[in-house]
């Protein structure tokens, strides 16, 4: 029969086994822009920022989305793209490999057509969506549906390839994970109401995006709408195996039978 003492090394090693494995989540950013719709979002700062960045702004003079998130179209702008976005830090390649970022906002068009949208993800440290300079973004059209891009290294900027229907807007969540060599984007939607989220795709690069220098939200043509709960995180990769959770489990059982000891 097992002594106390061994329960309770056993025990401590089956938490700790866990708990390391069991990475916390940090903030980078977090706004939930509930500013003031007659005010501009650019120069302002995020009420959660590790890094002391303030939003930024490319796009016409003029025609940045406001304070509150309302898109440029929903105050008479005249724009083709407008994108507020925050760096980083400062300069390129920011993303540190090894760590698991998730960028996500809720997304709400309300227009008509299938041609303009907003969107949000990650972008280069001077404001560039797409191409060969950005990460994988995504976007819902104020007609309801829902496309995803992959940036560098993804044929024809479309990761899933198809596009998605969605319920005329939604929380949009764009995962980057650098823990591996060959870095992994996934493209996550969740609809009006629903209560989690469906997966649009994953990507796994070939050649992993080296310009990295900021996350964002754009808008493009006379979208109308709103942006709202902007959240940027970051955990050390790779996330806990199921095994993980297992030792723990292992460990509060051991902790319970060293607890029913003492009370027999």
């Amino acid at each position: 029969m097992l002594s106390q003492s061994r329960i309770s090394l056993f025990c401590a090693a089956g938490v700790l086994l866990a708990g390391a494995g069991m990475a916390q989540a940090t903030t980078i950013y977090s706004d939930p822009l509930s500013g003031s719709p007659s005010a501009a979002l650019t120069g302002t700062t995020p009420p959660t920022d590790t890094t002391g960045a303030v939003w930024a702004y490319r796009g016409a003079a003029g025609d940045d989305f406001a304070a509150d998130g309302l898109s440029p179209g929903s105050t008479g702008g005249n724009y083709s793209y407008s994108i507020n976005y925050l760096p980083y830090n400062t300069g390129t390649n920011l993303i540190t490999a090894g760590n698991i970022y998730t960028v996500s906002a809720v997304l709400s068009p309300t227009s008509g057509t299938t041609t303009n949208w907003l969107g949000v993800g990650f972008l280069d440290a001077t404001g560039v969506f797409g191409g060969s300079q950005s990460g994988p973004w995504m976007l819902l059209t104020d007609g309801g549906e829902t496309q995803t891009f992959g940036g560098p290294g993804v044929a024809n900027q479309n990761a899933a390839g198809t596009t998605n229907g969605n319920a005329l807007g939604g929380t949009a969540e764009v995962v980057l994970n650098t823990s591996s060599a060959h870095w992994t984007a996934q493209w996550l939607y969740e609809a009006p109401g629903a209560s989690s989220f469906t997966s649009l795709g994953t990507n796994t690069y070939t050649t992993n995006p080296t310009t990295l220098g900021g996350v964002g939200i754009i808008a493009y043509q006379s979208v109308q709408g709103q942006v709202q709960n902007f959240q940027f995180t970051s955990v050390a990769g790779p996330v806990p195996e199921p095994a993980t959770f297992a030792i723990f489990g292992i460990g509060v059982a051991g902790l319970l039978l060293l607890k029913k000891r003492r009370t027999a």
